[in-house]
């Protein structure tokens, strides 16, 4: 969490001190019996975004290398449908095959197509994200098969589907754009435990 990254990192606090600083977002001042409660409300992306502030290491690595594979399709953008999954939305979800290989993560994307227009997308209508003009004109939809990691914010697909989207450079460089939505049920996620 924001809380947590503040606590454990010098640098981050400071550069989360210069959001404060620059006046950026809406902020909301009330006062409730003998306090007063300061709340603001910072955007995840664009040049004062969240995103721009916290330390990730955007395209340090390469997408991985499949074999070869006859024809492969240039798919315009990645649909994951997580709606069957119990967990939570995240800033920056990782997608990898049932075996573990990361397709999908901040290490592989554009730092400032992830900072301009956002990591990843949520819907939570499939039709809607396909139709999406994030996903492009012929994205690949598939089905996620778990949810990992502590707050079940990564998900896995099939090694056969990972191997059709990383089969077309042209569709490796779409991902490399954070043309990535994933669709998830989002009255299940505001659900609170009883």
């Amino acid at each position: 969490s924001i809380s947590e990254k503040i606590r454990s990192t010098e640098k981050f606090r400071e550069k989360f001190n210069k959001i404060f600083q620059s006046e950026i977002g809406e902020y909301k001042v009330a006062v409730k019996g003998n306090k007063v409660v300061s709340e603001i409300a910072i955007p995840f992306y664009g040049r004062y975004g969240l995103l721009n502030f916290l330390e990730i290491d955007f395209q340090s690595e390469e997408f991985p290398e499949f074999p070869k594979i006859q024809n492969p399709v240039e798919y315009t953008g990645l649909v994951v449908d997580a709606r069957h999954l119990s967990g939570e939305a995240s800033l920056l979800p990782r997608i990898s095959t049932e075996n573990g290989l990361e397709i999908y993560s901040p290490e592989l994307v554009s730092k400032n197509y992830a900072i301009d227009q956002g990591y990843v997308l949520f819907q939570s209508d499939p039709v809607v994200a396909m139709k999406h003009k994030r996903a492009g004109t012929n994205p690949y939809f598939v089905y996620a098969l778990t949810a990992r990691g502590h707050y079940k914010t990564d998900f896995s697909i099939p090694s056969s589907d990972a191997v059709k989207i990383l089969g077309n450079k042209k569709t490796v460089e779409h991902l490399k754009k954070c043309k990535v939505i994933i669709v998830k049920n989002f009255e299940k996620l505001n659900q609170k435990k009883p």
